[in-house]
């Protein structure tokens, strides 16, 4: 399938407000649309608007996908206001979710982002979908909400080295992202009828779990599957009850529903995260007893990935720290995390090559 993506024009305006409206109907614990056609609606006319990072993706001449970007600030201790990217919604149109359409987006906004010079992206999100473009927890970087507030959804990403470095403080967006519900009702007129989804109770889900953790979804107000995209599985992994099998357990039943599954902590994905590695594509090379080798690729270079599932295998990593420190000849250790070290692959790596005989 060929992705087509250019810029928004005035054409496009009503059909991607009502592609966002199907993108986002039943999303969360919402039956209807929560209002992201209306931000949209409102944002291009808000100061804060970004024309240039205004994009909508086309599949045989249609609009599929359309993604929004909007300017917020990171107001410092001492009272400074730092600029930022902020962006969403991010909207797909059923039909064509899970097919690259998201991605293709997210990837193209983020490049131009950075040749136009910006200095991070922070915003709001699904915590197990987006690390997979590069996307940490802000709180990484000293950065909380506007109100103090720490949470795996709220992430940033640095769009060149240091971006962020010794800036802390409060996140704060466009106040057109607080819609007015009944500013919302009366824009919905505008708009054919269509009938509220049933969303899935979250029953389903923990009736199969253990009581004690199904009083623990219940603690944290979760009373749709749907809403689960809002913590992350490392988050889900704090709640009492919970543990690595029952996560594996919740995937598992997450999946067979068609709903998003949730990261474990040492996932490939949060590992490069953690590495700083932006919008990676990524292969398996191969896994074997808890260990998995990945060819990744990003931004015009390509590394080899190597992750340890097993904490008693991740000491392995504390051994090449060690041979690098004793000056002993290895590959260079280009980064590494509780879970994973990243390697120069040295199959098309100009710099780096593995030894021949002829070399002896």
């Amino acid at each position: 399938m060929n992705i087509g993506i250019r810029n928004e024009t005035a054409a496009d305006y009503r059909i991607v407000e009502e592609l966002a409206r199907e993108a986002f109907w039943g999303n969360m614990n919402h039956p209807t649309c929560d209002g992201e056609h209306l931000l949209i609606h409102k944002l291009r006319n808000s100061p804060s608007f970004v024309p240039e990072l205004d994009f909508v993706a086309e599949v045989e001449g249609n609009v599929v996908g359309h993604i929004i970007y909007s300017l917020a600030k990171v107001m410092t201790p001492d009272d400074r206001e730092i600029e930022v990217l902020n962006f969403g919604p991010l909207s797909v149109h059923p039909n064509y979710k899970r097919m690259g359409v998201g991605s293709a987006l997210m990837r193209h906004s983020i490049a131009v982002a950075a040749k136009l010079g910006y200095r991070a992206i922070i915003f709001y999100g699904h915590p197990d979908y987006y690390p997979r473009f590069g996307f940490r927890r802000a709180s990484r970087y000293g950065i909380v909400s506007a109100d103090g507030g720490s949470w795996d959804a709220l992430m940033a990403m640095e769009l060149y080295k240091g971006a962020l470095d010794g800036i802390t403080g409060r996140y704060i967006e466009d106040e057109v992202y607080e819609v007015d519900p009944e500013e919302m009702a009366e824009f919905e007129k505008e708009f054919p009828h269509k009938e509220p989804v049933q969303l899935p109770p979250v029953e389903i889900l923990t009736n199969q779990l253990p009581e004690r953790v199904k009083q623990t979804f219940a603690q944290h107000g979760i009373k749709y599957i749907s809403q689960l995209q809002r913590f992350s599985g490392a988050e889900l992994l704090n709640w009492d009850g919970m543990n690595e099998q029952l996560l594996a357990k919740i995937n598992g039943i997450l999946s067979q529903l068609g709903q998003p599954t949730k990261l474990p902590p040492s996932s490939y994905i949060l590992q490069l995260a953690e590495l700083g590695v932006r919008y990676p594509v990524c292969s398996l090379i191969r896994t074997k007893a808890g260990i998995s080798l990945y060819r990744v690729e990003s931004e015009g270079k390509k590394f080899i990935l190597k992750v340890f599932e097993k904490q008693e295998d991740a000491r392995k990593i504390q051994n090449y720290l060690l041979l690098s420190k004793l000056e002993i000849p290895t590959l260079p250790l280009l980064g590494y995390t509780k879970n994973a070290i990243l390697l120069p692959d040295v199959e098309t790596c100009d710099e780096y090559r593995l030894g021949k005989e002829s070399d002896v």
